[in-house]
């Protein structure tokens, strides 16, 4: 269905080049090309001329042209290769995420022509895990979604207590790490990293205790990519989104919302001149992040400006730093957190697929995940109820947007009716059960 949406969606004058996949039509075929004799004259490009349109996920609307200039690509593209992550010929990457996606342009492609590293694409999602072992990437970068679904498949084959056991032994832990590295294909890589939305900071300590740091980073389509990251990796900033790299400056404004200026920041919008006036203030771009920056000057998230609601009390939730303290129960897999007009705001939730809605164990134990993010959270932030839900949510489902971003306001529409809904527990299973609690 894509491939026809995307056959309709391209004017038939714009040449297309394809790879070999039998279900693409297209006029020049990559390998073809290669295999011609090179450009005798290439074109000069001006810093400042437009070099692609990048579009934004669609997580809070509809998606928006970045128009990005060479400078703008070429700052980001430089700055991570070249200073942060110091890739070189010798090195690999495996490219998997959507190819127009700013997290694998920017850190993918485009470093690959400045460190000139090799580049591996995956076959299919099906072979995605042997992909990797094939590859043995030396950078490797994720979405939170994917770290969950990592964890999840080492914990199905050893329970998390008895791993947290092993890993306290020294000579066990240092075997035990480089087994689980290895079955990940992790062999070579040298870099992690999470982005593209916030992951839990207990996430990132149970990987750490594995030999993978994670480098949670920041940045957004307008700024071309990592505009924030904690690498080199501090385990004492895990829970942040790291400095500001050397292309851009960033402060906070009204409202604790990230402003962030530089090279790397692009200049409009396409064909939308009032959004972008209205996106800018003295050359500072709005990201409708909201932060904090602690005393070492390191960043932390703590939501975005248009994802507050109001319960019916007046007051102000706002979700993220909610669902990132549900995270740290390893068995949650996705959550959001809503409450518009609620007395009290509740969290939706999918579990890992393991987890029996029968099995009393399971239900008890997101009860006292339930009670203990309660006890961090100020009295209008409780939450009143953990529903949890039958599917996943998925891009085919419409409720992830192409980069694995949950798209909150069609999960809120979606799941409304609980937001009026008196439930009889405090730990709501969509199907149906023998309650215990």
């Amino acid at each position: 269905d894509g491939l026809v949406e995307a056959d309709v969606g391209i004017a038939t004058q714009i040449p297309r080049i394809i790879f070999p996949y039998p279900s693409i039509q297209g006029q020049y075929h990559w390998q073809a090309l290669l295999e011609n004799e090179p450009l005798n004259l290439l074109h000069q490009s001006n810093a400042e001329d437009p070099m692609t349109i990048a579009y934004t996920s669609g997580s809070t609307g509809k998606p928006k042209g970045v128009v990005l200039s060479y400078e703008n690509l070429a700052s980001a593209a430089v700055e991570a290769s070249n200073k942060l992550i110091h890739l070189s010929v010798k090195d690999s990457l495996l490219s998997y995420l959507p190819l127009a996606h700013i997290t694998e342009r920017g850190l993918i492609e485009l470093v690959s022509f400045y460190a000139g590293c090799k580049i591996y694409f995956v076959d299919s999602l099906e072979t995605f895990v042997d992909d990797i072992k094939r590859t043995q990437p030396d950078l490797f970068i994720s979405v939170p979604r994917l770290w969950n679904k990592f964890q999840s498949g080492i914990l199905t084959k050893i329970s998390d207590k008895k791993l947290q056991f092993l890993l306290k032994i020294p000579l066990v832990s240092q075997w035990l790490s480089k087994r689980i590295r290895s079955e990940l294909g992790f062999d070579n890589a040298r870099v992690f990293g999470s982005g593209t939305a916030p992951i839990s900071p207990e996430i990132l300590h149970w990987f750490n205790r594995l030999g993978i740091p994670i480098s949670e980073g920041w940045g957004m389509t307008e700024t071309s990519g990592m505009s924030c990251t904690n690498l080199p990796f501090n385990s004492k900033a895990i829970g942040t989104i790291g400095k500001p790299v050397a292309c851009v400056e960033m402060k906070l404004g009204d409202n604790q919302e990230i402003l962030i200026r530089g090279p790397a920041v692009f200049k409009e919008y396409y064909k939308k001149p009032e959004t972008t006036a209205k996106s800018f203030t003295d050359g500072w771009f709005h990201t409708g992040d909201m932060g904090e920056v602690t005393e070492d000057g390191y960043y932390r998230i703590i939501g975005r400006v248009k994802e507050q609601f109001k319960t019916s009390k007046g007051k102000y939730v706002v979700p993220a730093p909610i669902e990132n303290l549900l995270g740290f129960y390893t068995e949650i897999e996705q959550v959001c957190v809503v409450g518009q007009g609620r007395k009290q705001p509740i969290a939706l939730v999918v579990m890992n697929p393991q987890n029996n809605p029968s099995n009393p164990s399971t239900t008890q134990a997101l009860l006292e995940t339930l009670e203990n993010t309660n006890l961090q959270l100020e009295s209008h932030q409780k939450l009143d109820h953990l529903i949890i839900l039958k599917e996943n949510w998925t891009v085919e489902n419409n409720l992830l947007t192409p980069t694995l971003k949950i798209k909150r306001r069609e999960i809120e529409a979606t799941f409304q009716h609980y937001l009026d809904k008196e439930l009889p527990d405090k730990v709501f299973w969509e199907v149906e059960q023998k309650r215990t609690i």
